[in-house]
């Protein structure tokens, strides 16, 4: 398949989150406005097919379709009625293997009216309309939940600009023992990244990082990255095939004279077949190269590097944890989840924080399958065992008492969840009372603060049957809540409010069930109503939740129907408010 690179600025793709872009060939023609749609969000570079015959601004190459596609972080599908009504790649293979190699998946509807039909061809994914007024801001909410602080852009107030936050390839640096400077030809890209995977296959070779420029055009000048980069570098991997003798091309005119010059030493591997009188000719001085694809030269090559590297140091907590997350991200070594996944598993062995953080996230964000909520428990204790340990010490990270009453708050969600309501109750409790004062910057925040704890405490003793409780902690909910929205005002401390009113209406409904009573009633429609005010601001504030004014709306006019046969009035009144918030 040849394909096409787009990027923003710079001429590489390192370090950067890898988008495939996919459609029915007939819908190509919107390919680059989606690009630009996700580049106002996302520092990354976009890959797409190319067809015989098409012009592209950007940089090109060729391999084959999956392993292109094992490299990616996020495939984007463009869905039209086409796409879903006949063969064609996007559907039958891109999707396809996204789906079984749990790449993220994103999908845009370019056609009104196509839900449905893409529901039922597709599976039960949720969809964004290309169409629709809310779609820009639906895009970027949805590419800063999937990349978090990797990728996406943010604002740096002391530049007063949008920045990338892609400097962990940086910090990732250091986490690696040896470095090496891999010198390959961009059409060579494919069979470049089977050697990194091949060197790394073997456990002891996983901590050499491996820099590759993997965007490099023909005649582009030599950059100052590149250039420190290869000083900077333990030694020289020179991927040997015919294209490497090509005339006038960077690795042979750049990146090897830099190496000479500098006393490098530069390990040649074959990559395919070539002549052995041209590479001696081309490359004076060096050995000849050793050939990746013959078991007993790759065995050498490994021993090689190893005795380069040998005496280097143990792994620790911390350089598993950032080694891990290079082999998720792609970062100096070539993208691999399930090695990177070991790796951050065997540093929350090794006591690293953020490593247990990150599988509790992986446990539970992972957009290509359900939540694996027993394991999540799992590092979520862990973790919190972890967080106890620094707590203890006399100078504890300023960090660690956030941290520790945020994931216990998570743990007892869990017990909820299993309907452990007595252990649930007993960790929230304990949320409560290392909460001391609303003020305190450790638990004063949207996600994580009295309010939601209470808030929760109220579904329990909801789910309990003691209204009484219930009501108690739902009072104590709205004063805490309604504290951190005016100190915060975002769109998400208005949304806590209003899930918490929403819960407060359940529970005058579950209350009016069990004891018929107009007051029941009304506090139930004043909960409803509370909640669809804020509902609606969100959504035409900030265009996301679209469908949760309509479930309040839905809970007025239910309790409105539940009142005409008690207090008509009190029926008309709930409309009538309804109607006035629009």
């Amino acid at each position: 398949m040849r394909y096409g690179i787009w990027e923003q600025d710079t001429h590489r793709t390192d370090g950067k989150e890898r988008v495939f872009l996919t459609c029915h060939p007939g819908n190509r023609q919107l390919l680059p406005r989606i690009a630009a749609d996700i580049f106002r969000t996302l520092d990354c570079a976009i890959y797409l097919e190319l067809f015989e015959g098409d012009a592209f601004d950007g940089a090109s190459g060729t391999g084959s379709r999956e392993f292109l596609l094992s490299q990616m972080d996020l495939v984007v599908v463009l869905a039209d009625a086409a796409f879903l009504s006949g063969a064609n790649p996007a559907r039958d293979y891109d999707l396809a293997y996204a789906r079984k190699n749990r790449i993220s998946l994103l999908f845009i509807l370019t056609q009104p009216g196509l839900v449905e039909d893409f529901n039922r061809i597709c599976g039960n994914y949720q969809a964004m309309e290309y169409l629709l007024p809310d779609y820009a801001a639906r895009l970027q909410r949805t590419l800063h939940g999937m990349f978090d602080d990797r990728g996406v852009l943010a604002w740096n107030p002391d530049r007063k600009a949008y920045v990338s936050k892609t400097d962990v390839l940086t910090e990732t640096f250091r986490a690696f023992s040896g470095h090496l400077f891999l010198s390959y030809r961009k059409k060579d890209r494919e069979a470049a990244l089977l050697l990194l995977r091949l060197i790394h296959s073997v456990p002891d070779c996983r901590d050499i990082g491996i820099w590759f420029d993997d965007f490099l055009t023909e005649g582009e000048e030599f950059t100052e990255e590149i250039a420190a980069r290869l000083e900077g570098s333990d030694a020289i991997l020179l991927a040997v095939t015919p294209h490497t003798f090509e005339p006038g091309n960077y690795v042979l005119e750049c990146e090897f004279p830099l190496a000479a010059r500098a006393g490098k030493k530069i390990i040649p591997v074959l990559l395919a077949d070539t002549d052995p009188e041209m590479f001696r000719r081309h490359f004076p001085g060096l050995p000849d190269p050793l050939d990746a694809r013959k078991e007993e030269d790759a065995a050498l090559l490994i021993r090689l590097l190893y005795l380069l590297y040998a005496g280097k140091e143990a792994y620790s907590g911390e350089k598993a944890w950032a080694l891990g997350r290079a082999y998720m991200d792609g970062i100096l070594v070539e993208k691999d989840p399930a090695v990177g996944i070991g790796l951050i598993e065997e540093a929350v062995r090794a006591g690293s924080v953020p490593a247990a953080a990150r599988m509790i996230q992986l446990c539970m964000l992972d957009p290509t399958r359900e939540p694996d909520r027993a394991n999540a428990r799992f590092y979520t204790e862990r973790l919190l065992a972890l967080l106890s340990l620094e707590l203890e010490k006399p100078d504890p990270d300023p960090s660690a008492r956030k941290d520790y009453l945020s994931y216990l708050e998570l743990y007892g969600d869990f017990l909820l969840d299993e309907g452990d309501l007595k252990a649930a109750r007993e960790t929230y409790l304990a949320v409560l009372a290392g909460m001391r004062e609303p003020e305190d910057p450790a638990v004063l925040s949207a996600r994580s603060n009295p309010g939601t704890v209470h808030h929760k405490l109220a579904i329990l003793s909801t789910r309990e049957g003691d209204y009484e409780e219930a009501l108690r902690h739902f009072r104590e909910a709205e004063h805490y809540l309604g504290l951190i929205e005016q100190a915060v005002g975002n769109p998400l401390s208005m949304r806590n409010h209003a899930l918490m009113q929403m819960d407060a209406g359940r529970m005058y409904e579950a209350l009016y069930k069990a004891v018929p009573q107009r007051n029941a009633i009304a506090l139930a429609i004043e909960s409803y109503l509370h909640a669809y005010e804020r509902f609606r601001w969100i959504a035409v504030n900030s265009h996301r939740d679209l469908e949760l004014p309509g479930t309040a709306e839905n809970a007025v006019r239910r309790m409105a129907r539940e009142a005409e046969g008690i207090d008509p009035e009190l029926a008309r009144q709930a409309l009538a408010a309804l109607a006035a918030l629009g």
